[in-house]
């Protein structure tokens, strides 16, 4: 049933061994004996002294020692004063700390989770520390397999499982009850009740906007972003469909435009379901549901844009580029800039120009991100060569969420050649193109 598999190291432990511990404690004993027996001391001399607290009764006639109070009969009265054995005391000491030390040596490095009750394990999965929680899911296992969990325990790690998956820290218990619960989903051990708080758990993608929205320009959005742990544990990932939108509690329609600069909250009804991702397990999946996603929007006069308008970036950016054409597409590549670019793309023929779509460029991509390609709108008859126009449109990086700055300019590629069938696969950028581009990224912080 259990398939965790471990994320950290976990140290060798040594298996408990009764002999060794029932050994150190024979030691311990013995030490303690010897030290209390040395400690005592032996009596030496015949002056009478009190057995209680040894105190010297010679020429006392009361009937109780004047020092602790003590009735003073023959039994109570002795002769001689105790003197320690230091040598019983020294190796009674020996033995006591080498017991001690050697006993919690060992202890620190043996495995004790093979000896603790079941249920014992199961609250000890919130104990914090990746190492040992790592090391109760695989004595958990060991019992699983060996002779069963019973249903007790079994709704037990179910419901701790479940309580610690509503804590998505990504924290080896974490990751432990995810994976849990995903063998018990597959393995049909939950209740309905108990598949719909799992996918209760699951976190919604977030809504996100752009930081400073320009007024009156429309209010970029995005639900969803970036990885998120529960979906991938779980084979599956949310698609939104948003249906309503509000300003302030107020109904709004798309685009989402703002006049008045200030701060806004932005709500946006959306529906949410879960999808099988390829490969992922077939689990049986909740239906649909309405969430409500807010946050806040920031509108400002002036979008706090920052454009560059270099004239010698714009030879780097030249250098960088490759341009590739055949009858059917436009691809376009930069590789290895240091700014974000945005541009509106055109063939130039004969007296006009044709719009072919738009491109964004980001510092720092993948180099598989840094090529393009467009689909070519018209016939290009019998040309064997077209000028292609890269014109930057500011509006494409403020429909971004998070690019805040620009190199503003115009590209021109004269006599691009039109390649009879061009390859797709072909790469713009080579391999040691890629290479210097991607060690230069890492040499030096981009502007976002």
């Amino acid at each position: 049933m259990l398939a965790i598999t471990a994320q950290v190291v976990v140290p060798m432990l040594e298996s408990f061994s009764a002999t060794f511990f029932c050994g150190m404690v024979v030691l311990l004993l013995l030490g303690v004996g010897l030290l209390i027996w040395g400690w005592r001391g032996k009596r030496h001399g015949d002056r009478p002294t009190c057995r209680k607290c040894d105190y010297n009764l010679t020429g006392i006639t009361s009937e109780r020692c004047p020092e602790c109070g003590a009735a003073l009969t023959a039994t109570t009265i002795a002769g001689g004063k105790r003197r320690r054995r230091w040598g019983p005391v020294s190796l009674g000491a020996l033995l006591t700390v080498w017991a001690v030390w050697s006993g919690a040596d060992r202890g620190l490095k043996t495995d004790w989770y093979p000896l603790w009750p079941t249920g014992w394990l199961i609250d000890d999965l919130q104990c914090g520390n990746d190492v040992l929680v790592d090391r109760i899911w695989q004595e958990i296992q060991r019992r699983d397999n060996s002779d069963g969990l019973t249903t007790s325990h079994q709704q037990q790690l179910i419901d701790a499982c479940l309580a610690e998956h509503q804590r998505p820290t990504g924290s080896r218990a974490w990751l432990g009850a995810c994976e849990f619960l995903r063998d018990c989903v597959t393995g049909g051990k939950l209740t309905g009740a108990q598949i719909k708080l799992l996918y209760e758990n699951i976190p919604l993608p977030p809504l996100r906007v752009r930081q400073a929205v320009r007024a009156g320009d429309s209010v970029p959005f995005r639900i969803g972003d970036g990885f998120d742990m529960s979906t991938f544990f779980f084979g599956v990932r949310y698609e939104s469909r948003p249906v309503r939108f509000r300003i302030d509690g107020q109904s709004v329609e798309l685009p989402i435009r703002i006049t008045e600069p200030g701060t806004y909250l932005l709500e946006v009804d959306a529906q949410f379901r879960l999808v099988q991702l390829d490969g992922g397990n077939r689990l049986p999946l909740p239906p649909a549901r309405e969430q409500t996603l807010s946050t806040q929007v920031t509108v400002v006069e002036d979008d706090m844009l920052t454009v560059l308008r270099d004239p010698a970036f714009a030879r780097e950016v030249r250098d960088h580029t490759r341009v590739d054409c055949d009858s059917v597409q436009l691809r376009i590549g930069i590789l290895g800039v240091s700014m974000p670019l945005a541009f509106d793309v055109f063939l130039e023929l004969d007296d006009h120009e044709v719009h072919v779509g738009r491109a964004l460029f980001r510092p720092g991509q993948p180099f598989f991100n840094a090529e393009q390609s467009f689909r070519i709108p018209v016939r290009l008859g019998s040309r064997r060569a077209v000028t292609v126009i890269l014109r930057t449109n500011l509006d494409i990086v403020r429909a971004t969420l998070d690019v805040t700055s620009c190199w503003s300019g115009e590209l021109r590629f004269d006599d691009v050649p039109i390649e009879a069938s061009a390859d797709a696969r072909r790469r713009l950028f080579s391999h040691d193109e890629v290479q210097r581009a991607q060690d230069a990224a890492r040499k030096q912080p981009v502007a976002p």
